[in-house]
């Protein structure tokens, strides 16, 4: 498979094959069993800004990442209608964000569903990050006024004690306790939700979103673990590489932002141990807990070459060949399927989702394109701002 027919093919995938539906929201997945979307997901939908923002710099020059001046008419469609439906159907008037609506023919995991009124606080974060990015695109005030109602959410009622809270309950106004799995506890990965905090800072120079930006980054160095992977859950100590490249992700940015190497260098540690790990067929599993789970999922194995692309592209972990990132690469296009967007790959128990799957096409098609410009050694052709 030609790997810029690759990248074609997934942005054709993601912006044609209707997991954006006509109301505006991207849905988790499409199930190939049943020959359905699955349930609108508001993570990404937020995801979804971004990634048309980030296809229209690409468009511009598919060579370099430039700052977009006015989106392409039909991405900016597409990222208006995407901003319409979390306006109306999932961000609450105090700015939390509702998870997942799901379908009538589904079973809905109320821990999850608009019903039960569960929101995350990562959930918010990336449509933050996306509503920050529609807005530096276009400059329209609404857009602003949406992510200062969900920045100020974030930074006022779920920081506490210099971390995040997880989770916000929307029926009962508020903030629930640490529960057993990952995405329900204050984490490392709430880092990545600071790329959307500092993003309001440079906007609107409000102090406050940057102090719980620095603060979430600062909780991450603290569950980084000497080895370089982070404690992604605090009861059983294990290491997710989804969240843990999260981590990663938002220190980089952090690093960039603050002029600080300190946050550079602790994504670059948690970059080559994931590096250190990769298997004879190119991957790399998705979870460590004293032993490797054999689990591999196309959404981390994405993420952790953007990352490795990332670093690359400003000269460090100079430790890991480019014949590494390069077989990471051939492993992610097995992913691929004949529709143009990406498998989602095993769970933890091993089983096969079979489901073309939204944000591993959307973090994939980042992944090839930065790949591409790492091997330049030209960070600035990167924006950083518009990581999926």
């Amino acid at each position: 498979m030609q790997e810029k027919n690759s990248f074609d093919k997934a942005k054709e995938w993601i912006l044609d094959s209707g997991i954006q539906e006509s109301n505006g929201a991207i849905c988790a997945w499409h199930d190939l069993d049943k020959d359905k979307n699955s349930f609108e997901y508001s993570e990404i939908t937020g995801y979804g800004i971004t990634a048309f923002v980030f296809l229209d710099s690409v468009k511009k020059d598919e060579r370099v990442f430039e700052k977009v001046g006015k989106l392409d008419e039909g991405l900016f469609e597409k990222a208006e209608k995407a901003r319409k439906w979390l306006e109306t159907k999932a961000i609450t008037k105090k700015g939390a964000v509702l998870a997942r609506n799901y379908r009538k023919w589904e079973q809905a995991n109320e821990n999850f569903s608009f019903h039960g009124g569960n929101c995350f606080a990562f959930d918010a974060g990336m449509v933050l990050n996306g509503l920050v990015n529609q807005y530096n695109a276009v400059k329209k005030k609404e857009i602003l006024d949406l992510a200062l109602k969900i920045g100020g959410f974030l930074a006022e009622t779920m920081m506490e004690s210099g971390k995040m809270n997880a989770v916000y309950n929307a029926n009962t106004g508020k903030v629930l306790g640490q529960e057993d799995k990952w995405s329900a506890q204050p984490g490392s990965y709430h880092a990545k939700v600071a790329i959307g905090l500092f993003g309001l800072k440079k906007i609107t120079g409000e102090q406050k979103f940057e102090n719980a930006a620095r603060e979430l980054c600062e909780f991450a160095l603290e569950k980084q673990l000497p080895e370089g992977n982070f404690e992604t859950n605090s009861i059983s100590k294990s290491t997710h590489l989804h969240p843990h490249c999260y981590s990663a992700e938002g220190l980089l940015f952090a690093g960039k932002f603050l002029k600080e190497d300190r946050f550079v260098d602790a994504a670059e540690k948690a970059t080559a141990w994931a590096m250190a790990n990769q298997q004879e067929n190119g991957g790399i599993n998705a979870f460590y807990n004293g032993k490797w789970n054999q689990s591999q999922r196309s959404d981390v194995l994405a993420q952790v070459l953007r990352l490795a692309s990332a670093l690359k592209a400003m000269g460090k972990l100079k430790e890991v060949p480019e014949e590494k990132l390069s077989r990471l690469r051939e492993r992610i296009l097995e992913f691929q399927h004949e529709s143009g967007g990406f498998l989602y790959g095993t769970e933890l128990d091993l089983l096969k989702k079979n489901c073309v799957n939204a944000w591993c096409t959307m973090f994939a098609l980042q992944a090839l394109q930065w790949h591409n410009i790492s091997k330049g050694q030209n960070a600035g052709k990167m924006n950083f701002e518009q990581i999926i």
